[in-house]
Protein backbone atom coordinates (compact mmCIF):
# COMPACT_ATOMS: atom_id res chain seq x y z
CA UNK A 1 0.00 0.00 0.00
CA UNK A 2 1.46 3.35 -1.06
CA UNK A 3 0.94 6.33 1.24
CA UNK A 4 1.51 9.80 -0.18
CA UNK A 5 3.91 11.99 1.83
CA UNK A 6 1.27 14.64 2.61
CA UNK A 7 -1.19 11.96 3.71
CA UNK A 8 1.49 10.34 5.88
CA UNK A 9 2.19 13.69 7.61
CA UNK A 10 -1.49 14.24 8.38
CA UNK A 11 -2.15 10.68 9.55
CA UNK A 12 0.92 10.49 11.79
CA UNK A 13 0.20 13.90 13.33
CA UNK A 14 -3.44 12.92 14.00
CA UNK A 15 -2.52 9.49 15.41
CA UNK A 16 0.15 10.92 17.74
CA UNK A 17 -2.29 13.54 19.06
CA UNK A 18 -4.92 10.84 19.63
CA UNK A 19 -2.48 8.48 21.40
CA UNK A 20 -0.68 11.04 23.57
CA UNK A 21 -3.21 13.84 24.01
CA UNK A 22 -0.58 16.40 22.93
CA UNK A 23 0.46 17.92 19.63
CA UNK A 24 3.55 16.89 17.67
CA UNK A 25 5.50 18.46 14.85
CA UNK A 26 5.41 16.20 11.81
CA UNK A 27 6.97 17.87 8.78
CA UNK A 28 8.38 16.90 5.42
CA UNK A 29 11.89 17.67 4.26
CA UNK A 30 13.00 20.16 1.66
CA UNK A 31 15.19 19.82 -1.39
CA UNK A 32 16.70 16.36 -1.76
CA UNK A 33 15.01 15.26 1.48
CA UNK A 34 11.56 16.22 0.17
CA UNK A 35 9.90 12.88 0.97
CA UNK A 36 11.61 12.36 4.33
CA UNK A 37 9.50 13.06 7.41
CA UNK A 38 10.68 14.56 10.68
CA UNK A 39 8.80 13.95 13.94
CA UNK A 40 9.59 16.06 17.00
CA UNK A 41 8.08 18.04 19.82
CA UNK A 42 6.46 21.27 18.58
CA UNK A 43 8.48 24.48 19.11
CA UNK A 44 6.42 25.38 22.20
CA UNK A 45 7.63 22.21 24.01
CA UNK A 46 11.24 22.17 22.87
CA UNK A 47 13.90 22.74 25.48
CA UNK A 48 17.50 23.85 25.59
CA UNK A 49 20.31 23.30 28.05
CA UNK A 50 20.41 26.94 29.17
CA UNK A 51 16.69 27.00 29.97
CA UNK A 52 16.53 23.56 31.55
CA UNK A 53 19.85 22.45 33.10
CA UNK A 54 18.40 19.02 33.94
CA UNK A 55 17.94 18.35 30.22
CA UNK A 56 20.60 16.10 28.76
CA UNK A 57 20.26 15.42 25.07
CA UNK A 58 22.84 12.68 24.73
CA UNK A 59 22.88 11.26 28.28
CA UNK A 60 26.45 12.46 28.53
CA UNK A 61 28.10 12.87 31.92
CA UNK A 62 29.32 16.36 31.10
CA UNK A 63 28.04 19.72 32.22
CA UNK A 64 29.03 21.04 28.82
CA UNK A 65 26.03 21.29 26.46
CA UNK A 66 26.39 19.57 23.06
CA UNK A 67 27.99 21.72 20.37
CA UNK A 68 24.70 22.42 18.58
CA UNK A 69 23.19 23.72 21.79
CA UNK A 70 25.33 26.86 21.83
CA UNK A 71 23.62 30.15 20.94
CA UNK A 72 23.31 30.92 17.25
CA UNK A 73 24.90 34.08 15.86
CA UNK A 74 21.57 35.85 16.43
CA UNK A 75 21.71 35.04 20.15
CA UNK A 76 18.71 32.70 19.94
CA UNK A 77 19.05 29.41 21.75
CA UNK A 78 18.82 26.18 19.81
CA UNK A 79 16.04 24.05 21.27
CA UNK A 80 15.27 20.37 20.82
CA UNK A 81 12.86 17.62 21.80
CA UNK A 82 13.10 16.89 25.54
CA UNK A 83 14.16 13.52 26.93
CA UNK A 84 10.56 12.89 28.03
CA UNK A 85 9.13 13.56 24.56
CA UNK A 86 11.91 11.52 22.91
CA UNK A 87 10.99 8.64 25.24
CA UNK A 88 7.31 8.89 24.19
CA UNK A 89 8.21 8.78 20.49
CA UNK A 90 10.56 5.84 21.05
CA UNK A 91 7.77 3.94 22.82
CA UNK A 92 5.21 4.60 20.11
CA UNK A 93 7.50 3.71 17.23
CA UNK A 94 9.13 0.78 19.06
CA UNK A 95 12.67 2.09 18.66
CA UNK A 96 15.38 2.73 21.22
CA UNK A 97 15.12 6.17 22.82
CA UNK A 98 15.90 8.62 20.10
CA UNK A 99 18.20 11.54 20.73
CA UNK A 100 16.89 15.09 20.89
CA UNK A 101 16.95 15.78 17.17
CA UNK A 102 13.83 14.97 15.14
CA UNK A 103 13.05 11.34 14.40
CA UNK A 104 13.60 10.84 10.66
CA UNK A 105 11.30 8.63 8.62
CA UNK A 106 12.43 7.63 5.14
CA UNK A 107 10.05 7.42 2.19
CA UNK A 108 10.26 3.62 2.41
CA UNK A 109 9.01 3.77 6.02
CA UNK A 110 5.91 5.94 5.48
CA UNK A 111 3.46 3.05 5.54
CA UNK A 112 5.14 1.46 8.57
CA UNK A 113 5.19 4.80 10.45
CA UNK A 114 1.52 5.52 9.74
CA UNK A 115 0.37 2.02 10.75
CA UNK A 116 2.58 2.06 13.86
CA UNK A 117 1.33 5.49 14.97
CA UNK A 118 -2.30 4.53 14.34
CA UNK A 119 -2.10 1.20 16.17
Amino acid sequence: MYIDTDEAVKRIRTALKHRTGTTWSVTRGKGTGYCWLKVAAPPSRRVGHDRNPAWNCWDMESDEPPYFERPKATGDLVAHTSNADAQILAGIFGKPRHHCQPMSISPDEHEWAVLTAEN
